[in-house]
Formats: structure tokens, C-alpha cells, sequence
């Protein structure tokens, strides 16, 4: 352990900029605001990074909560949603979009209708290949994606299940956490709120894989970097608690893209392992 950093502010999300070893941590404070705390030299030292982020009409910004780094650039997630970007290694930034004008838009724009630690983008995505095209989770709302630098905006939620009533039906659906598969582009894994799914076309559309698991409530997940059909989960009880089922601890596997699920203990607690894994909580080489 080292530490502290970064004056004692919540962290919410940090990332390493593969190109340049910029660590780049997500930050909000109660007195202070929300802010991006970056290091180029692996966490020994830490610059604030604020410049930029904020709402030009006065909308409450109540945390950055997501971070991206890939092709010279930086994302940030924020609440209320939106997406600020940085392209001088986040000294400075401006805001790229609202996704404004997706169905539903309009409420969840409404300040009445975000109260802080929800309708947040949670999570944000780069494609490895093109920089303009990225994919973007709108907390309690569902999976976007662009392939114009947020120019435009596509829903993609075909095939999952939601358990509530919904207006629109591209939208209003909970995902956590989405990872593509880093030998395929088209086979993505997603942990929603209720259920686990795949999808074979890039998002486009999903098919519920959550049969076998002990619970369709999960956060964290991640892929394997060699094998599409290879993916890792860690399954949560929905209630209000949130930790692993029956306290004890493992990571879920599935060698044949989610026909069957394999347990993963050894080496975890396996009595009064009341935890629970966050979104960005797993992660692998």
C-alpha cells in the first residue's frame, strides 16, 4: 500500500493509457466538484485535472464516473449523463455529447429525475481499431453506440429482458457492464441487471446466456484474452445487500459462450464472504 493520493477524493474509476502509462483516476468531491486526477509515472505523483468539466447551462454535475484512454484521447462519463473528452492527456477538456434527441432523452435530462449515484454514463468503451466509434452505458437506461464521434447515437438493446415497464422499446433497459472479446469484434458479454447475455454481432442484438448461474444479478465481468468463447463473471445477490450468494466467493466461467457455467472457488473465501464486486472491480491481462 501507498498513499494517500489524490488529497483524499473518492475515486470512482481509474484507467491506464496504454500508449503513454498515464494513469487516470475519476474523482468527485462534496466540497470541491468532480474532477479527473491523472499520474505519468504509475501513481507516485498526481496532477488535478478539472478544466472544462462542467455543465455551460449550470446542470449538476455530481461525479465523473467512467474513464476511457485509447487513440490519443480521453472519455469521461458523467453525471447527469454526458461524455467530456480530452485530447491533450487531460489537462484540458470539452464536452463531446449529451446524447441528446435517443428516446427517453428528455428525462433523464431532467435534474428532477437524477438523483446523485444514478443515470450516469457507467461505462464507456473504445473500438480498438477506429477512434470514432465507441459504445457508452447509460446507467438504468441501456447500451449505445457510435461509430461518428458522438455525432450520432444507436440504442442497442435488442433481445434483453427487462422486469419493469418501459415507454420506449429501444431504451430503459440496466446494464452493468459490457466487454468485448479481444480476438473477436463481433462477440461481446454483458451483465445486466437481470440476466447474463451474449451477443455475436457486435451488439446489434442479444441472446440471455444466464441459465446455470446462481443468481442474474452481477456487476463485474471480463473476456478471455485468447478464446471468444471463454468469459468470466461474478454473480451477486440482487437484494439490497449485493454480495456473493450464500457468502461465499467465486468467479463463474464458461468455456462455450455461456451454454455452461463452471464454478471458480479455490483460493477465495468460502465461509462468511459477504462481499460484493463493482462493475469495474474485475478486470485481466
Amino acid at each position: 500500500p501507498r498513499g494517500p493520493y489524490c488529497e483524499g477524493w473518492p475515486v470512482y474509476h481509474a484507467v491506464v493509457d496504454s500508449a503513454s502509462n498515464t494513469v487516470y483516476a475519476a474523482a468527485a468531491s462534496e466540497w470541491h466538484g468532480s474532477a479527473v486526477w491523472r499520474s505519468k509515472d504509475l501513481g507516485e505523483t498526481w496532477t488535478l485535472s478539472s478544466e472544462g468539466i462542467a455543465y455551460e447551462d449550470g446542470r449538476k454535475l455530481s461525479k465523473i464516473s467512467s474513464l476511457a484512454a485509447a487513440h490519443g484521447r480521453v472519455l469521461a462519463g458523467v453525471e447527469a449523463p454526458g461524455i467530456f473528452e480530452s485530447r491533450d492527456d487531460g489537462e484540458n477538456w470539452s464536452l463531446l455529447s449529451r446524447l441528446a434527441e435517443q428516446p427517453g432523452s428528455d428525462e433523464w435530462d431532467d435534474p428532477a429525475n437524477q438523483p446523485p449515484g444514478h443515470l450516469g454514463i457507467s461505462a464507456l468503451t473504445f473500438d480498438r481499431e477506429d477512434p470514432d466509434r465507441f459504445w457508452a452505458i447509460v446507467q438504468g437506461i441501456g447500451l449505445f453506440e457510435t461509430a461518428d464521434n458522438a455525432a450520432s447515437w444507436t440504442p442497442r438493446n435488442r433481445g434483453l429482458r427487462a422486469d419493469w415497464p418501459r415507454e420506449h422499446e429501444e431504451i430503459g433497459f440496466c446494464v452493468h457492464k459490457t466487454v468485448r472479446s479481444p480476438v473477436d469484434e463481433q462477440r461481446m458479454y454483458q451483465q445486466n441487471h437481470v440476466g447474463m447475455h451474449r451477443s455475436d454481432d457486435g451488439g446489434a442484438s442479444w441472446t440471455e446466456i444466464t441459465d446455470g448461474l446462481p443468481t442474474e444479478f452481477g456487476f463485474a465481468a471480463a473476456a478471455h484474452p485468447h478464446d471468444r468463447d471463454t468469459f468470466f463473471v461474478i454473480p451477486l445477490d440482487p437484494g439490497h445487500g449485493r454480495t456473493m450468494p450464500d457468502g461465499a466467493a467465486a468467479v463463474w466461467r464458461t468455456n462455450d459462450a455461456g451454454s455452461t457455467w463452471q464454478r471458480r472457488g479455490d483460493g477465495l473465501p468460502q465461509q462468511n464472504a459477504f462481499v460484493g464486486v463493482l462493475r469495474h472491480g474485475m478486470s485481466n491481462d
